[in-house]
């Protein structure tokens, strides 16, 4: 059941990772592109406040996220799917992805440059370097590599849910193999 359980849980990583990989890409466009079509600018100089702007943009695109991830929460207990811990994850992804996509909005000068950059980088540590690392960290030679590429990753907020939808159904497995001090 548990090698079962894990197999599940690198396609659910991968499927997840991609989907959640595609809400920064979004965000990220929006803010890039009222800088470099300068509307920012003039909403600033129209009389609105850098605060009223950035607050509203937050809010917004928090609650334009949380909508898929509700979708996501109600998927998984829908179909039993297992994965009691992952949830609470999930559900705090806006909270951490939207302010991270916004302090990296201001490496980007192009709207297309940072979209994509942000869908392959979302797409790498949420995806591809979730089940990197679950790999890495079972078999006994490479654990320590995969701790650190777990620990390097853990600035992506999209390796969160695929780093805890894989230790959700793989807790016995990990517990068994490793040895703790």
């Amino acid at each position: 059941m548990s090698r079962s359980a894990s197999a599940d849980a690198i396609f659910i990583c991968l499927v997840a990772g991609i989907g959640f990989a595609l809400i920064p890409s979004s965000s990220i466009g929006n803010i890039v592109q009222e800088r470099e079509k300068g509307l920012k600018h003039m909403q600033v100089v129209s009389g609105l406040s850098l605060f009223a702007y950035w607050s509203a943009n937050l809010v917004f695109d928090i609650l334009k996220a949380f909508l898929p991830c509700v979708l996501v929460i109600c998927t998984l207990f829908a179909f039993d799917m297992g994965y009691e811990n992952s949830w609470a994850t999930i559900l705090l992804y806006p909270l951490g992805v939207i302010p991270f996509t916004y302090m990296a909005s201001f490496f980007f000068a192009d709207e297309a440059t940072a979209s994509t950059t942000m869908l392959f980088l979302n797409l790498v540590a949420g995806s591809i370097g979730g089940m990197a690392g679950f790999i890495l960290r079972l078999i006994p030679d490479t654990m320590w590599y995969g701790d650190l590429t777990a620990m390097w990753l853990k600035v992506v907020p999209t390796y969160a849910i695929s780093n805890s939808i894989i230790y959700d159904a793989s807790k016995t497995t990990f517990n068994t193999s490793r040895i703790f001090a």
